[in-house]
């Protein structure tokens, strides 16, 4: 019986005892789990591998963290590293070479223009010398010139003015009966006016034809019109103007031939009439001509140093224009020029029965005039006066007015008083209607060359760096790393140049041909580069060029490695390179002729046109351009690289 009462399973002490047991193990526990866990090192690359065409074959370097481990040269083989988590491999083609050119350096010339202002000693434009003291009066001695000084003008008289409906434009209307004209060599048709038939009487006509109407209509506008201007002297006008007394004979005239009540008569079309006073007396110039002769105000010879500023003294004190308040003497000199007459003021006459007169214009106050080295003055010494006014007038019948062509004209400036400088001055004045000053200018034309190199085009960079990650690499890679393109010239076929861009590229084929790698490389350029030297770009305009270089240099740079890194070991290496996959320059071309040549030519100048001109030869110098030549060919590409890093 007590085995059969026997259970399986626990019993409930034993339950029990077990998670006391389980509790202990837990509490025990609890310290390993809540502490820190250590930071896991990141993965760093270590190690660096580069294969390399140097142009002179290929090259292998091994490097760890810190310095170079080893290098070899004429093959290249990996043996990747054990442990190794993961592989970067960076591959770059080879650069295209250069492009050869060969054509015989040029030159161009032109021209520039510049100026001397020989009243403000200012130079402007590109030239190779501004003339020296010893030039300007080379090219200026003998020069004529011209110095103005304006008299004034007389103001002009007034106007007068005033509305007013003149006799030439009548408006005659006739709106009586119109009978229909009888046909030539007929019978007048009914209401016609025609007789009784048989009795050979004639009957008062009952209205006019419109024949008729026309004719009366015409001669009368005629007969009024032909009142239109009335008595006046050589010196003004006069006009008929409908008045009462007119009006009503034209109206008595036009009742005889239309019949009472059966027309208009009427006026329109106002006008303005002018009294127009006279214009004021002309202004004239007071003139000096000299000659530019180098003698200052004591008739000493200007030194070659002070030629500029006896130019500028010239025609700024020496001769210079203004006004005198006395004929031909300097008193009361003003640098200013007298102002002109002021005009009569305008008077609108509304209204007006009478005559009225418009104000007179004003004279001139003061002479113009001329000094001399502060000494001497000429001046006209007859001032300009102002023209009289207008008048008008005006009556019942008639409008009359002055006219100003006919009608006391100011009096013109005239005359010329004063002078008497000594005749080692070249000197002489005058007095005319129109002038203006003149005064010669130094213009300066500079000739010089422009030097040209033409060079062909550098080659191409490779398209880019290739960069692939592998968890694993075996030692059986297979590297084909590309030489540099060599130059190329014109002689060359299209398929030539696309059978060498085919061996540019850069290959790597790893684990048993599994893993298979390709970079492009460079393009060729077959344009080519004008370069130029020009001589304007050291012009300093002493008479010398300025900063010149030793020699002129030509050439294109190819396409710079587009390979970076910022390893510091890699960075050496290339720094020894011209850099993996960069493209080679093309020909070059030193030129140690580098001193511009031409000539420069100074003129003496009135405006535009050209009175002197004196040539300068700018020589070239002993450099021969032919011997002193230098030419380099244009340059391979740089090869390829493959980089290995873990």
């Amino acid at each position: 019986m007590k085995y059969n009462n026997l259970k399986s399973g626990f019993t409930l002490i034993e339950l029990m005892v077990f998670f006391v047991f389980i509790s202990m193990i837990l509490a025990a526990s609890t310290p390993i789990i809540t502490k820190r866990i250590k930071n896991i090192p990141q993965r760093v690359y270590h190690g660096k591998y580069i294969c390399f065409n140097s142009g002179g074959g290929l090259e292998q370097r091994y490097y760890n963290s810190t310095r170079e481990i080893s290098r070899d040269y004429g093959a290249c083989s990996f043996k990747p590293p054990r442990k190794a988590a993961i592989f970067k491999v960076e591959l770059i083609g080879g650069g295209a070479g250069g492009y050869e050119y060969l054509r015989d350096p040029w030159d161009e010339t032109s021209d520039r223009t510049a100026s001397y202002n020989i009243k403000s000693g200012t130079q402007s434009g590109s030239a190779y010398a501004f003339p020296d003291g010893g030039q300007l009066q080379q090219i200026l001695k003998g020069a004529s010139y011209r110095i103005t000084a304006y008299t004034g003008r007389g103001g002009n008289g007034g106007d007068v003015s005033r509305g007013y409906t003149p006799l030439s434009s009548p408006y005659i209307s006739y709106f009586g009966p119109i009978i229909e004209a009888a046909p030539e060599g007929g019978e007048g048709g009914e209401g016609s006016g025609g007789g009784t038939e048989g009795s050979g009487e004639q009957t008062e006509p009952a209205g006019l034809t419109q024949e008729e109407v026309n004719d009366i209509i015409s001669e009368a506008y005629k007969t009024i019109t032909d009142d239109k201007y009335c008595a006046a002297g050589a010196d003004s006008w006069c006009y008929g103007v409908p008045g009462p007394s007119r009006t009503s004979s034209y109206n008595s005239m036009l009742a005889a031939a239309f019949g009472e009540g059966n027309f208009s008569l009427s006026f329109g079309t106002n006008s303005v009439a002018y009294g127009r006073g006279s214009g004021g007396g002309a202004g004239k110039y007071v003139y000096i001509d000299g000659t530019i002769n180098f003698l200052d105000s004591s008739l000493n010879r200007v030194e070659i140093d002070g030629t500029k500023a006896y130019l500028m003294q010239l025609f700024d004190s020496g001769v210079v224009s203004g006004s005198t308040s006395s004929a031909g003497s300097c008193a009361g000199w003003s640098s200013s020029a007298p102002s002109s007459g002021a005009s009569g003021p305008d008077i609108d006459s509304s209204g007006l029965t009478g005559t009225i007169y418009a104000e007179d214009g004003a004279d001139v106050e003061r002479y113009g005039a001329l000094k001399v080295w502060n000494t001497y003055c000429v001046s006209n010494t007859e001032r300009a006066t102002g023209g009289k006014g207008g008048w008008l007038s005006a009556s019942a019948e008639q409008i009359s007015g002055s006219y100003s062509w006919y009608y006391e004209d100011g009096q013109d400036a005239d005359g010329l008083s004063g002078g008497g400088w000594p005749a080692e001055f070249q000197m002489s004045a005058g007095i005319t209607g129109t002038a203006s000053d003149s005064i010669p200018s130094v213009g300066i034309i500079t000739n010089l060359n422009t030097r040209f190199h033409e060079t062909g085009n550098g080659g191409g960079s490779a398209a880019g760096v290739s960069t692939y990650y592998v968890p694993t690499l075996g030692d059986d890679c297979v590297f084909g790393v590309a030489s540099g393109g060599p130059p190329i010239d014109d002689t060359i076929s299209a398929q030539e140049i696309k059978n060498l861009e085919a061996g540019l590229y850069t290959t790597l084929s790893c684990n048993n041909g599994s893993l298979r790698f390709t970079a492009e490389g460079g393009k060729y350029n077959t344009g080519t580069t004008i370069h130029d030297y020009p001589g304007f770009s050291y012009v300093d305009g002493s008479g010398s060029f300025s900063s010149l270089p030793s020699s002129f240099n030509s050439s294109v740079s190819g396409g710079e490695s587009v390979y970076v890194s910022s390893d510091v070991f890699t960075k050496f290496l290339m720094a020894e390179l011209p850099g993996f996959g960069a493209g080679g320059s093309g020909n070059k071309m030193t030129d140690k002729c580098t001193k511009p040549y031409g000539y420069y030519k100074i003129q003496l100048k009135y405006g535009s046109e050209v009175s002197r001109e004196l040539s300068y030869d700018i020589e070239r110098d002993s450099c021969n351009p032919v011997e002193t030549l230098v030419r380099s060919g244009a340059s391979s590409g740089a090869g390829g690289a493959i980089i290995i890093t873990w």
